[in-house]
């Protein structure tokens, strides 16, 4: 791996990605709206009448008073975190199926290829282009969140944010999903005849890393830790493959 050649994939990427104003609107928009949400949620919680709060608390097995309200927004920003999570499954594949593909029809791939850009380099370029914003957004909400609730709701909310399989599971877990959700959509995105084909292989990856990211819920460290070894290892393996797959002369040729 080249780092030189790699900051100046990453370059290209970021400068061609910062130009689409959807992806504007979802940096700005996207964290600003889960954390407001999640606010207005601990706000409107915080506020209910006894008898409101007992009747939503039913089934808890929470007590009266503030025990009753930790139990429900506990219940409640458990549905706020599963979003959360699913997140980096998404967002790098909602840019990386279209790296590749959308350069192909445009015949801008080919200026690239020709130049000494390792393969490995270019596809760790577009891959990292997608996935280190998802994180950041990711992180940014999960941090948001946990800021919100430790301001307007009972102290031990903002705290529940941060128990352990929580922490690692947006430390760790987070980054590994969206690396294994960019790396794929660049492998679906090098095959792909057209957009539209990138876009329908995407869901048969998308939807069991949706299904893996959200682990954590599950309140097992070693469950997670596992979890994040094999995840770690298929990322690797991932990288080596996408690699290997990549038609590097077929692209050169067959897109002219």
């Amino acid at each position: 791996m080249n780092r030189r050649h790699l900051r100046a994939v990453l370059s290209r990427e970021w400068l061609e990605l910062s130009k689409g104003r959807a992806a504007r609107l979802t940096a700005w928009f996207l964290p600003l709206g889960v954390i407001a949400a999640v606010g207005a949620t601990q706000r409107w919680l915080v506020g209910l009448e006894p008898q409101t709060l007992a009747d939503a608390t039913e089934g808890l097995e929470a007590a009266t008073g503030d025990a009753a309200v930790v139990s429900l927004l506990d219940f409640v920003n458990l549905q706020w975190i599963a979003l959360m999570l699913v997140l980096p499954a998404v967002l790098p594949q909602m840019i990386s199926i279209y790296s590749i593909v959308t350069e192909k029809e445009s015949k801008s791939l080919e200026a690239v290829l020709a130049t000494p850009i390792s393969t490995l380099d270019l596809l760790l370029g577009k891959t990292l282009v997608a996935v280190l914003p998802a994180i950041a957004l990711t992180w940014t909400c999960y941090l948001g969140s946990a800021g919100v609730a430790a301001l307007l709701a009972p102290a031990p909310v903002g705290a529940h944010f941060f128990r352990a399989h929580y922490a690692l599971g947006f430390g760790v877990l987070v980054p590994l999903v969206a690396f294994l959700a960019g790396i794929s959509g660049v492998i679906v995105s090098a095959h792909a005849k057209d957009a539209r084909a990138a876009q329908s292989l995407s869901g048969f990856v998308v939807l069991p890393l949706m299904a893996v990211a959200l682990v954590p819920l599950v309140s097992n460290l070693w469950l997670l830790a596992a979890t994040c070894g094999v995840l770690a290892s298929l990322g690797y393996w991932a990288s080596r493959l996408a690699v290997r797959l990549f038609q590097r002369g077929e692209i050169l040729t067959r897109w002219r």
